[in-house]
């Protein structure tokens, strides 16, 4: 997506990593030298805001100097295919303007753009599916050394297929709330979303039905069964759930009356 932008005479814009990234130096010098900036988690509550005042002084400061900050809607990677947004991201993207603009001038004056990129095959499937299927029997799931350093160059290197990208427009309107803006950002974001044959076919394999097919072939489903043939049923059910979802989503937007 950064190259996307840069291909089309756009700034190289800065990129937000939670801390829990960075690994050892060699990680941290990477993320640090493409344009990245920390962001602390995991902090008391007293030093989390102080913290996430001074990230909003900065990303404001940027924004101002005719640059852009790429940050993500939530904290973490979505494992079930729900990409909603955390209300909590834009009242700390506000916080440093709170006492200047009303939230809806904020929104007016920062610009903040909805991104939806989908895939149509998701690298981390397999794995994300396995820790969501721990996480339901036993209760938790315990990361293994190196989880996220493996997982960040799975998700750079794995095989994705088609890639679809899209910018809506900036987020505006009067909301009274950024629990309201979230729920507008999520409309934009699912609305948007590009619905790959592995969406149709996952939701109908887990919902046993023929829904969407017309939009796959026998083939097709053949083809997507294959890559999970190794996996257990009920950890295989949760990667149908991860791939179904964003149909779920498109049903919730589009088709409601």
């Amino acid at each position: 997506m950064i190259r996307t932008l840069y291909d089309y005479g756009f700034n190289f814009p800065q990129i937000a990593f939670g801390d829990n990234l960075m690994i050892n130096d060699i990680i941290t010098d990477i993320i640090r030298a493409n344009n990245g900036i920390i962001v602390k988690r995991n902090l008391p509550m007293r030093e989390q805001i102080r913290e996430s005042l001074k990230l909003s002084t900065y990303m404001c400061s940027v924004i101002d100097n005719g640059s852009s900050i790429w940050i993500a809607q939530r904290e973490g990677r979505a494992k079930d295919g729900k990409d909603d947004t955390n209300p909590a991201v834009l009242k700390m993207i506000y916080l440093s303007k709170r006492k200047e603009l009303s939230f809806s001038e904020f929104l007016g004056k920062y610009k903040i753009v909805p991104v939806s990129i989908s895939y149509e095959y998701d690298p981390l499937d397999r794995a994300k599916s396995w820790s969501v299927y721990r996480e339901r029997i036993h209760g938790f799931h315990v990361k293994r050394k190196y989880e996220d350093l493996i997982h960040m160059a799975s998700g750079l290197k794995g095989y994705k297929g088609r890639v679809n990208l899209v910018f809506n427009k900036p987020l505006e309107g009067a909301f009274e709330n950024e629990t309201a803006a979230a729920k507008s950002m999520d409309e934009l974001i699912h609305k948007s979303y590009k619905l790959w044959k592995t969406n149709y076919i996952a939701y109908d394999l887990l919902n046993k039905s023929t829904k969407y097919d017309s939009k796959y072939t026998n083939k097709d489903v053949s083809s997507f069964l294959k890559r999970y043939k190794r996996l257990s049923l009920d950890v295989r059910e949760i990667v149908f759930e991860s791939y179904a979802n964003p149909v779920v989503n498109y049903e919730k937007y589009y088709l409601r009356k």
